[in-house]
């Protein structure tokens, strides 16, 4: 077969693709996302090659990650619309009493998780800017641990608590009791944006899943469109990371990928994340992109990938030093980083309001905005 034969069947496929995903996207999306597959076209009839699944884009996934511009994938940025574009992004600032007792309880789900020690630590200076004390705990991903510790702070008689819940469910004695002592509880990062507020908390922190799956998608939609696609999630009935992979699969529908296999990791750690990618590459090959909860699972997916010689899209969440330097490298694709310090500083201010009663009722919820990372801006 000609080249100029396997180059117009490429191209009929491609135009199919993009009409297949019209009626899902905007006019100026669509015409970046032609754009990039016209780049993806061209570099294959200089010489380059690569193998696709069915039903995708006819370039391989290395080739189409260059295909994106850092220009487009920079424009990218604030089209996100969805639940946590509704709600408030922050709190009113508080005028600081300085009579005023303000003892803060911070429960950190796992302290093995670099964007959760950056929140806590965020949180801390504002509370040491209020004139407050500190007290953080750190649960290490048990359910048991995070509830003894609840109970440590109520005895504490701190002035409010502050937690990312690891099981929502366990924690709703703790709740009651601490209605009954007068403490307000405050959840972080554990709500969900358009969804009922959880009994029991007086205010809701967004983190921004939903922000995190659309960007990351739309990331992978512009560099490689009608890319396969997988996700891989955590085994932790954690609700927040359940609605983060629904609305992954939501999102690549929506932008026109083809969702192939979901698995989740048994436990947070390196061996665990790689024999889930393992998983994934086994039974689907020729998967593109690869979308991770979060960045310690996406740096073990590129290595798993790297070893089986495979070039797969990976995404992953949070932010970190280690995932910003795979993507400068060009070893990992993206990640969403998370607004630690809001998430931390927000959370803080919203208790000292309702200790100093000001700025009350609180918003039922708020999400802080956070900020799609690809090589285009790897901050490292």
């Amino acid at each position: 077969m000609t080249k100029a034969v396997v180059l117009a069947g490429a191209w009929r496929r491609t135009r199919t693709a993009v009409r297949r995903t019209r009626k899902h996207l905007p006019a100026t999306v669509l015409c970046a996302l032609t754009a990039a597959l016209a780049v993806g076209l061209a570099a294959c009839s200089s010489g380059s090659s690569g193998s696709s699944s069915a039903g995708s884009a006819p370039t391989s996934s290395a080739s189409a990650s260059a295909a994106a511009s850092d220009a487009s994938l920079l424009q990218l940025q604030g089209t996100y619309q969805g639940p946590e574009s509704d709600v408030p992004s922050s709190y009113a600032n508080p005028t600081v009493n300085p009579d005023a007792k303000f003892v803060v309880g911070w429960l950190n789900p796992n302290g093995v998780v670099p964007g959760l020690n950056a929140e806590q630590q965020y949180a801390q200076q504002e509370t040491t800017k209020l004139g407050g004390k500190f007290i953080a705990l750190d649960a290490n991903a048990s359910i048991t641990l995070q509830v003894s510790q609840f109970n440590d702070l109520l005895a504490e008689h701190v002035s409010a608590i502050m937690v990312n819940p690891n099981d929502p469910g366990s924690l709703t004695p703790d709740l009651k009791q601490a209605a009954a002592d007068h403490i307000p509880v405050i959840s972080v990062s554990g709500a969900i944006a358009g969804q009922p507020a959880w009994a029991g908390y007086e205010t809701n922190l967004v983190q921004g899943e939903d922000q995190a799956a659309y960007y990351n998608v739309a990331a992978v939609a512009k560099a490689d469109p009608g890319a396969t696609f997988a996700v891989m999630s955590y085994a932790a009935p954690i609700p927040v990371l359940e609605y983060w992979a629904q609305r992954t699969k939501y999102w690549g529908q929506k932008l026109g990928l083809h969702f192939v296999d979901e698995t989740d990791t048994t436990a947070t750690t390196p061996a665990a994340q790689a024999t889930a990618m393992s998983g994934i590459l086994a039974r689907d090959p020729n998967v593109q992109a690869v979308f991770c909860f979060n960045d310690e699972a996406a740096e073990s997916a590129v290595s798993v990938a790297r070893q089986a010689g495979k070039h797969v899209l990976v995404s992953g969440t949070e932010g970190n030093t280690t995932a910003r330097q795979l993507i400068k490298s060009g070893e990992m694709f993206s990640t969403f980083a998370f607004n630690w310090q809001a998430l931390g500083a927000q959370a803080v201010i919203a208790a000292y309001d309702l200790v100093t009663n000001q700025h009350l009722p609180l918003p039922v919820t708020t999400a802080a905005l956070g900020t799609l990372v690809t090589k285009a801006n790897p901050g490292v």
